[in-house]
């Protein structure tokens, strides 16, 4: 049969000029010499698919390139030696290239100045005088790039008597031929090898959100797969591997005299080193369920100890490596409330016996005093002894008072100061009676500053032991007013988060555990989030959902840009498992995994290491032995992997498929005879 493909006038585009670069030198079809510049012109189809296609092949090769919209792959070349008349659409692609390269303009002009033109294209002549251009082969032979031959190269498709490298719209190529979509049973369509099928399209590897499955060569997705079996997917794990989390896992040669067993029998005559599976715990030889009455369990390490190696939760009756954020520890267990007679140490969040070297503060181990106590050899107290002076600015109890400091009324330790009389002009010991001491600006004052207090007949920053009333330090609040503790001041009303209490007193906490509001009501339950013991609309940190509550650091992960705890980072970031943070970087000696979005030591199975990040495809190989993208392989290569080279006889592997034998004893380390 005769085929007969036209190229018209207007079916012709202009010229796109684009540089690209092919990934392996062989596949350009051919080079020509045009004005000293060496150019490839190329028919392609679809316009959203010649990126594409050009991309595929010409990765590596630095040239330019011309693209027609044409549904077949054509290489031509512009003879300058015939003559033929010079029609628009070759007129527009001179235009075209006069454009990209303006240093060219007339030499190209020139050698078109001619009235005729002529397309060479190896054997066949394209003539077009009325425009139009003819190409065709007999004796059931197939054109293929300027030559007819009997069956289409490798890796290239007939589809109606030409060799196409892709086929057209609503094709698929199967066995060599392009074939309409609405003729192939789906179920049973599969691409050439070493071609995957992903979504109607034969691709050479499996895109980053999809796994091949093995059986029938298709890129599926990760949800989709039953099992990963190294980068692929299966329905069933291989022999020498178990089952685990989805993920084939290979039985480790430590492992290989390790009995793996799912329920509580065992022969008590063998001495057997024992696993246990599908959540159940290791008690001696046994794998159960649940520990015995005396034993507790460690989740970690699947196992029941009489002693914890680490510490004991007494509330969850297990084995735990860490203490929960809201626990303490107290010899080796974790506890909500510590013991009587010890301390809270809330920097360490350990119960401790004594606070030393902090500072004892009621139940509580301190770096310092609160406001308005005192530290009296290690314990904060509300009053200094008499036998002691009180220190005010170090807030100490103290015998002598420190070096440049003076005594005053034989209980309190100040600075000691020249005194100045502004009035006189004179240097006193003390100001006139009539005058205050302003201690700061060592002189003596009619009325103390807007910044300092009047205390006694000193002017000072602080009230020793009293109340802020007007500037004025006064041992309890007038009857207008209401007294704020935390500031030891006396407002007219008690600030957010608190409320006026029966004593006339700012309370911050409400009765019977309810939470608080900013106007100061005491309510159950929050309308929006809880802070602690407040009710407040926004967290200051990070809001847990769930819960609702507003936490410092989430048991997840907290995103800083949105101030939300999530189970899972958003796109691009990664759980950081120290700070509990999402990242955008991992910190170093971690790595990357975009598969669970994590900050990992060591990858997922099925993904390797390649510049601090996890990756399922490798560049150039990957080693299946370190789990790394490497550049050359040592050993065995198939597939894009390296594996180590051992072998194996024929007849012990006879029953599995021919290809999926391959890649079971390539991930098993050996290398299969088939």
């Amino acid at each position: 049969m005769v085929q007969d493909y036209s190229l018209s006038k207007d079916s012709v585009k202009p010229i796109e000029f684009i540089i690209q670069q092919t990934i392996n030198p062989e596949f350009l079809i051919s080079t020509i010499q045009l004005y000293n510049k060496t150019l490839t012109y190329y028919y392609i189809g679809r316009q959203d698919i010649v990126q594409q296609h050009v991309k595929y092949y010409y990765n590596h090769f630095i040239g330019e390139h011309f693209i027609f919209n044409r549904s077949i792959l054509l290489p031509f070349t512009i003879s300058d030696t015939l003559s033929g008349p010079k029609t628009n659409f070759l007129q527009q692609n001179v235009d075209k290239f006069n454009r990209q390269q303006p240093e060219n303009k007339n030499i190209i002009e020139n050698q078109f100045n001619t009235s005729h033109y002529q397309i060479h294209l190896g054997e066949i002549f394209f003539h077009a005088y009325d425009n139009q251009t003819f190409y065709r082969c007999q004796n059931n032979y197939v054109y293929w790039y300027g030559s007819c031959v009997p069956i289409c190269p490798y890796n290239s498709y007939n589809q109606s008597g030409v060799c196409q490298i892709f086929c057209d719209d609503n094709f698929i190529p199967m066995d060599g031929q392009c074939i309409l979509k609405n003729q192939v049973n789906q179920n049973q369509f599969f691409c050439d090898f070493p071609f995957l099928y992903n979504d109607d399209y034969c691709v050479k590897q499996c895109p980053a959100d999809k796994i091949l499955m093995v059986e029938n060569r298709k890129c599926i997705l990760f949800q989709e797969c039953t099992f990963i079996f190294g980068t692929v997917c299966v329905t069933n794990c291989p022999l020498g591997y178990i089952e685990e989390n989805k993920i084939c896992r290979q039985i480790q040669k430590a492992e290989i005299n390790k009995l793996y067993i799912q329920n509580s029998f065992l022969d008590q005559s063998q001495v057997l080193e024992v696993v246990c599976l599908n959540n159940l715990f290791q008690e001696h030889q046994l794998c159960v369920d649940k520990c015995s009455h005396g034993y507790f369990a460690d989740i970690t390490l699947r196992k029941c100890f009489i002693k914890c190696p680490y510490y004991f939760n007494l509330q969850q009756q297990t084995c735990v490596e860490n203490c929960g954020k809201t626990e303490y520890k107290y010899n080796l267990q974790c506890v909500k409330i510590c013991p009587t007679n010890t301390f809270y140490n809330n920097y360490s969040m350990i119960c401790q016996e004594n606070c030393y070297p902090l500072i004892q503060n009621d139940n509580s181990c301190l770096t310092s005093c609160p406001n308005l106590k005192f530290n009296l050899n290690g314990i904060c107290v509300n009053h200094c002894p008499k036998s002691y002076l009180t220190d005010i600015f170090q807030r100490n109890c103290t015998r002598v008072c420190p070096e440049n400091f003076v005594t005053v009324n034989e209980s309190i330790c100040i600075q000691e100061i020249e005194f100045y009389n502004s009035l006189f002009n004179e240097s006193k010991n003390q100001c006139d009676k009539y005058h205050f001491d302003d201690l700061q600006a060592r002189q003596c004052v009619i009325k103390c500053p807007d910044n300092l207090l009047q205390y006694k007949n000193f002017c000072s920053k602080t009230c020793y032991q009293l109340f802020n009333s007007s500037n004025l330090c006064v041992q309890e609040c007038p009857a207008n007013k209401i007294l704020d503790q935390r500031t030891s001041t006396c407002v007219d009303v008690c600030p957010n988060f608190s409320f006026k209490n029966h004593n006339n007193v700012c309370e911050y906490l409400c009765p019977d555990n309810l939470f608080i509001t900013q106007n100061g009501s005491c309510v159950s339950k929050c309308a929006n989030f809880t802070e602690n013991t407040r009710c407040v609309s926004e967290c200051s940190r990070f809001t847990d959902f769930k819960t609702k509550t507003c936490v410092f650091k989430c048991s997840n992960y907290g995103n800083p840009e949105t101030k939300m705890c999530v189970e899972q980072c958003d796109s691009g970031m990664y759980g950081d498992p120290f700070s509990r943070m999402c990242v955008w970087r991992c910190s170093d000696g971690l790595l990357q995994d975009a598969r669970v979005k994590k900050c990992v030591q060591k990858c997922s199975d099925g993904l390797f290491v390649s510049g601090g990040k996890c990756v399922s495809y490798c560049d150039k190989f990957a080693d299946f032995k370190t789990g790394k993208c490497v550049q050359t392989c040592s050993e065995i290569i198939f597939a894009g992997g390296c594996f180590p080279s051992e072998k194996v006889e024929r007849d012990e592997v006879q029953i599995w498929p021919a290809v999926y034998i391959f890649v079971l004893c390539s991930l098993l380390g050996i290398s299969c005879i088939i």
